[in-house]
């Protein structure tokens, strides 16, 4: 019996003793595993560069004007947003600066180079606001407002003068210069005359309107003021009182004197009761929003010059009714219907 024990153990363990010599014989060759590993690595692919967003810069230098600088800032901020600009502002910007993901620069006066800019990148839309001598090219647009020379200025002022003063009683204060004060002086008398023809006084003093005093220093301040008594003494009611005169005390003085008053400038809070008009040109923002939406839908180089408007109007010297009037007159000299050189008494 117990040799019939052992003969079967014998056997197991012979048994196991092969099992174990078929699992050695089976282990894979290690050159296998290496070529099975590489076969299931996977192959690395080159990284795809994630686009860069487009973006609107705005370069306001820092002798530009910082009123106009914040408003445009805000205004150029919300269109990028609506647009899906990314938005950025820099005080300056050099050929070297200019990267491919720049779609739209605008730059405020005075002058950076911007025409050299735009040659340098023909892919981005440039735009000019405020620069005078910038001429529009394809990628290059111009906003800037349009230039009155002086005549064209008296005769508006003229012309306006004659609208709302009784009794076409009106007088303007002319600079030293001789050249520029005959000029103005004549374009006034024209405009005035555009109006009421020969404007004659119905009561006295009968005499010819308007009426004129040179103001030699408008720094001295008694010599300018004796220049509007001159004036009120002639029975003047109102002034145009040009660029070239205009100063603080001198319209302050003119507001004591109760005189109305057409200047080129904004008045000051003293004189606003009798400011009738402020000959400026329209507000540059108030016109970039359409030149905006010529450029983003891809319109090469526009050019929009920003006329001039009645501005400071606030005393209501100048109601709804006479401005209609001015305006039609504005019109017709900014077609060539009028030249104020021209119209003769």
């Amino acid at each position: 019996m117990r040799l019939v024990i052992r003969i079967t153990l014998l056997l197991l363990v012979g048994s196991l003793a092969l099992s174990a010599c078929s699992l050695l014989s089976s282990k894979p060759d290690p050159g296998e595993l290496t070529s099975t590993a590489v076969a299931l690595t996977p192959t690395a692919m080159p990284a795809t560069p994630t686009p860069l967003t487009p973006t609107v810069v705005l370069v306001a230098p820092p002798d530009a004007n910082q009123h106009l600088s914040g408003e445009f800032e805000r205004e150029i901020r919300a269109l990028a947003e609506v647009d899906g600009l990314r938005f950025q502002i820099r005080p300056s910007l050099a050929s070297g600066d200019l990267t491919p993901e720049m779609k739209i620069v605008v730059a405020l006066a005075p002058d950076i180079g911007i025409s050299a800019l735009a040659q340098a990148a023909p892919d981005t839309h440039f735009i000019s606001v405020g620069m005078d001598e910038i001429t529009a090219t394809d990628n290059l647009s111009v906003l800037r407002s349009r230039t009155y020379d002086i005549e064209s200025l008296a005769f508006i002022a003229g012309f306006i003068a004659g609208v709302i003063t009784p009794d076409w009683r009106a007088g303007i204060l002319l600079p030293a210069e001789q050249n520029s004060a005959a000029l103005m002086e004549q374009a006034y008398r024209n405009g005035l005359h555009y109006w009421c023809g020969l404007c004659q006084p119905s009561y006295a003093p009968f005499i010819i309107y308007p009426q004129s005093s040179q103001v030699s220093d408008p720094t001295d301040a008694v010599a300018a003021l004796s220049t509007v008594d001159t004036l009120v003494n002639l029975g003047v009611q109102t002034i145009y009182v040009p660029a070239e005169v205009s100063t603080i005390p001198l319209l302050e003085y003119i507001t004591e004197k109760q005189l109305m008053m057409i200047g080129v400038t904004e008045p000051p809070a003293s004189a606003a009761g009798l400011w009738v008009v402020s000959l400026r040109t329209g507000n540059l923002l108030d016109n970039f929003g359409l030149l905006w939406e010529k450029v983003s839908s891809g319109e090469p180089g526009i050019m929009i010059e920003v006329p001039l408007d009645l501005m400071d109007t606030g005393s209501g010297i100048l109601e709804e009714s006479r401005q209609r009037v001015i305006r039609q007159m504005l019109d017709e000299l900014s077609t060539g219907l009028i030249h104020p050189g021209l119209v003769t008494d």
